[in-house]
């Protein structure tokens, strides 16, 4: 292996690790629904570039003579890489419906998961028959339609934000949100096929790992520049007034979102869908908040800030 390829992928990882460490840092500093959206979008791609280089790189160069290890490796990455892309993609179009200040629908979640469900299982047959019976026709046949998936799915999440317009069009934030959408349409029309199809050798395969991995780097920079700009545009939140006494008491930065989202009127499982987490953890936090602010429900709650922001005055 050449030194200089070692070199190369060493930086790539850890320009990925940059990237998830600064997206950390900006849904933490400024806790915007589709900042912590893409911070979980930046983990996943990261985490796939680097199954990129560790599968595709360095596992078949330490056992390059093995032609029957070989197989066993692209069968595991393609199980390991499928459901990331999928999880992916879901998260992005998830971004894309935040940048617009919505929300995904419980119907577009239970089509979207019985879709790539039945996919997965297809996928695990294709994956089966190749590797017991040498048989490539049902994976190319899924090949096609995975790649087709994706493009359709994540360019419809891009031209659905693009149609609908919000009533502020004149505003930095729509302006912002834009460049945004228009960026991730380049880079789909882009894609890697157009690029690898052109270059030859390790540039071809050094193309496909830099994609994805500064794939998000554009949108964390402009993100960071326009910080003010959605800043503005966020409604008043409880901290604006409630912070002194949620820190008196002990509430730590998760229970302040889980707060925050029943102030916004969320259920239990519209907070398990937003923060990612399982609803016996969001149960688990709400119970833990209301024994540290003295209180049993929500009502309790909403009053108990109300009553705080008040005295405030």
């Amino acid at each position: 292996m050449e030194f200089r390829f070692i070199i190369t992928y060493f930086g790539l990882f850890v320009l990925g690790i940059c990237q998830v460490y600064a997206a950390y840092i900006l849904q933490r500093k400024n806790r915007s629904s589709f900042l912590v959206t893409f911070f979980y979008m930046v983990i996943i791609d990261v985490l796939m570039g680097i199954l990129e280089i560790v599968f595709r790189f360095f596992l078949p160069y330490a056992i390059k003579t093995d032609k029957g290890q070989l197989q066993s490796i692209n069968m595991i990455f393609g199980l390991i890489i499928v459901p990331l892309m999928i999880i992916f993609l879901y998260i992005f179009v998830e971004f894309m419906i935040n940048l617009n200040k919505e929300s995904l629908t419980p119907g577009f979640k239970k089509a979207y998961w019985i879709y790539w469900g039945l996919f997965f299982i297809g996928f695990i047959l294709a994956e089966k028959a190749y590797f017991v019976d040498g048989s490539f026709a049902l994976t190319e046949k899924l090949e096609s339609i995975f790649n087709f998936s994706i493009i359709v799915i994540g360019l419809g999440a891009c031209f659905y934000n693009i149609i609908k317009k919000p009533d502020d069009t004149d505003s930095s934030y729509y302006r912002m949100t834009r460049m945004i959408i228009y960026y991730y349409v380049l880079m789909f029309i882009i894609g890697i096929s157009f690029f690898t199809s052109i270059l030859p050798g390790f540039l071809n395969r050094l193309y496909s790992y830099i994609y994805i991995l500064i794939y998000n780097i554009p949108p964390l920079v402009l993100f960071y520049l326009s910080q003010k700009h959605y800043d503005q545009n966020e409604p008043l939140e409880f901290q604006d007034f409630a912070e002194q006494l949620l820190n008196k008491k002990g509430i730590s930065r998760r229970e302040k979102d889980i707060i925050q989202l029943i102030i916004d009127g969320h259920s239990n499982k519209e907070i398990q869908d937003k923060l990612y987490i399982s609803i016996r953890t969001v149960e688990s936090h709400i119970y833990r908040i209301y024994q540290k602010l003295g209180i049993k429900n929500r009502i309790q709650l909403i009053n108990l800030l109300k009553e705080d922001k008040k005295n405030s005055r």
